[in-house]
């Protein structure tokens, strides 16, 4: 997803957190003065997720992603659909790299032209961890 989210967090999103302006969610790892929300418009990433999933099935607890008995995936249930998806892809297009899915959010913290996208307070953390873009030198001559 464009959103950079831990999956952890994306297995947490309940439907409420999507609305008409686009998804609000808090993510689970903030501390101090990173207790901030963290607010996505809607943009064709997002909408196309939201939409792929369909809400086919009643999630007991209001989750986006629910299994087809409606309860939450687990972090492995998620792990396994996600290496199948991967490894789908993979067949299909044989020149793309082998990828995680912890390397989504490098991804969309790299293409991203917000550095406070991944819900960092310090900007020196996106830099260092996230931002894979190669560094733009000036020749010497």
């Amino acid at each position: 997803m464009s959103t950079g989210l831990r999956q952890g967090d994306i297995l947490r999103l309940k439907r409420s957190e999507f609305t008409d302006a686009g998804l609000t969610c808090k993510p689970s790892k903030t501390k101090g003065r990173t207790k901030k929300a963290l607010h996505f418009p809607w943009s064709p990433g997002i909408r196309l997720a939201y939409q792929l999933t369909a809400h086919k099935v009643a999630s007991f607890d209001g989750f986006w992603l629910a299994t087809t008995r409606g309860t939450p995936y687990t972090e492995a249930g998620f792990r396994t659909m996600w290496s199948r998806a991967r490894d789908q892809a993979l067949k299909e297009h044989p020149d793309l790299p082998s990828f995680t899915f912890h390397d989504l959010r490098a991804k969309a913290g790299t293409d991203g032209d917000d550095w406070q996208l991944l819900g960092h307070l310090d900007q020196k953390t996106h830099s260092r961890v996230y931002d894979r873009k190669p560094l733009m030198v000036k020749p010497a001559r």
